[in-house]
């Protein structure tokens, strides 16, 4: 049985935030070590039912920090000073606000969650992470026929933790194909929300039809006309960031006024796709000097504002 002294020492302790360890003794009676029974009495902050000046709360419409307390007499409540994203806010009473606690706060108070929902939350978590990375997701619903060097070449890019690459097959087998694969079982597992498709002008509306029917993805396509309407009908001042999935041609892309935009946006991509990348060319002159053409300038500036980077070729010999 615990001292009881020790029961009165914790109770008139009145301190610590997160709890302290007051006293600690052992049973005095002779006996075997592993009968020894250890008594450790933890203070308890009472804070937790409280508040003060930078606690974190939660408030209608989301989260602030009390910057100031102002005690009011009688029954009635302080008055709370919150600091918000657009301000200081008065709180004359606490209904509806509640302290943001931490898992240490918890802890530390003997605060515990439902063993039930904690490991039905640690099950759900680990299929999470399982699906995102061990198998594919989308194969068993596309709606196109998908040959075993298609599916290694995405399980490739999918397991590696820096996606770029280059997919070199020969015209007919299926880049367009492998492409999409990566696409869906990225944005399955959440990692492909904004997602860029640069190819030559002819082969924009293709693109758009295949992502479309074999996986189910609607794709905008960027030109000058779209651009015109996007700035007319919207004030944002970069129309790139407006859509998450687009295709565009290189030969549009490739103009100053885009890369420009291209090279200033808050939203990155999450992938970038070149198809016939073999026309980003650069040229070293017997100088030394490496001459760049604008299809290549292109491709560094979406390189250096993109997570994942595709270049897809039948001629990488070029």
């Amino acid at each position: 049985m615990p001292n009881p002294s020790l029961r009165r020492s914790a109770s008139s302790m009145t301190s610590s935030r997160y709890g302290l360890l007051v006293s600690q003794t052992r049973s005095s009676r002779r006996c075997p070590p592993w009968q020894i029974v250890f008594c450790v009495i933890l203070s308890w902050d009472d804070s937790m039912s409280g508040f003060s000046v930078g606690n974190r709360v939660s408030i209608p419409g989301g989260e602030g920090e009390i910057v100031q307390i102002e005690e009011r007499a009688g029954d009635t409540a302080d008055l709370l000073y919150v600091q918000t994203a657009t301000g200081v806010r008065p709180f004359p009473s606490t209904a509806g606000v509640e302290k943001v606690t931490s898992p240490i706060d918890h802890l530390m108070h003997g605060s515990f969650g439902d063993p039930a929902r904690y490991a039905l939350r640690k099950r759900t978590a680990l299929l999470d992470l399982t699906h995102r990375t061990d198998r594919f997701v989308a194969l068993p619903n596309s709606r196109v026929e998908i040959e075993p060097y298609q599916v290694e070449a995405a399980r490739q890019v999918l397991t590696s933790f820096d996606r770029r690459y280059l997919i070199a097959d020969e015209v007919g087998l299926g880049k367009t194909t492998e492409a999409g694969i990566v696409l869906k079982e990225l944005s399955i597992r959440e990692h492909a929300e904004r997602v860029l498709i640069v190819t030559p002008a002819p082969l924009q509306e293709q693109w758009q039809t295949e992502m479309r029917e074999k996986f189910g993805r609607d794709y905008d396509i960027y030109d000058r006309e779209r651009i015109r309407e996007l700035q007319a009908g919207s004030a944002a001042d970069n129309v790139w960031e407006l859509n998450d999935r687009v295709i565009t041609s290189i030969d549009f892309a490739k103009q100053d006024d885009n890369v420009d935009a291209l090279a200033n946006l808050k939203p990155e991509w999450d992938l970038a796709i070149f198809d016939e990348a073999h026309h980003l060319t650069a040229r070293r002159r017997s100088s030394g000097r490496i001459e760049r053409t604008k299809r290549y300038n292109l491709a560094e500036v979406i390189a250096a504002c993109t997570d994942g980077l595709l270049f897809l070729t039948a001629t990488c010999n070029r």
